[in-house]
């Protein structure tokens, strides 16, 4: 029995959105981006990818990338992409000391220890050491961000007796083939 109803894939809805996000907060002379040589509504020039990013962390997150510690997302002028919605989700928790006791209260609370501090949130995390990965998977090529394994975003944190520990974070949204 055929629906009156139209049903888009989640894909399309957010692809929708994003367009209609776009033509409330961007400024039309932005023109559209390209991703793998073709132009789309829901891509940013790449060199105006902060635009996609919430406006109270823009700056800090760009110094944060200029550090060059690790490879942010080439595809991160997406308004789809994994990269910009986690930047846009996590970072001001790295930014904002407020945030950051929410998130050792949330720590606290699912790990069922008590999370004295945030000591920091990396994106593209990579531990060094023994748990570089390196050693840890045997990549022996790439950088943070870049042809390695690099959970997002890891949290390091202090608990019980001044012990450290990490949350790995992996956060996905509709980037298959970013079209």
């Amino acid at each position: 029995m055929a629906s009156d109803i139209e049903c888009k894939s989640f894909d399309k809805q957010v692809q929708d959105y994003q367009i209609e996000w776009r033509g409330k907060h961007i400024p039309p002379n932005i023109l559209w981006g390209k991703q793998n040589k073709r132009e789309y509504e829901h891509i940013l020039p790449s060199e105006q990818w902060l635009l996609g990013i919430w406006e109270e962390i823009r700056s800090p997150l760009n110094n944060y990338v200029d550090l060059k510690v690790f490879q942010a997302n080439k595809g991160k002028h997406n308004l789809k992409s994994s990269w910009a919605q986690c930047a846009n989700i996590f970072f001001p928790f790295r930014y904002y000391e407020k945030l950051r006791r929410i998130i050792a209260g949330f720590l606290s609370e699912q790990l069922n220890i008590k999370v004295i501090n945030i000591e920091s949130m990396e994106f593209e995390y990579a531990a060094s050491g023994n748990l570089a990965p390196e050693n840890l998977l045997g990549e022996t090529g790439g950088m943070r961000g870049a042809n390695q394994t690099s959970p997002d975003v890891g949290v390091i944190f202090t608990y019980e007796n001044q012990k450290k520990g990490v949350y790995l974070i992996e956060n996905k949204y509709v980037e298959d083939s970013f079209l």
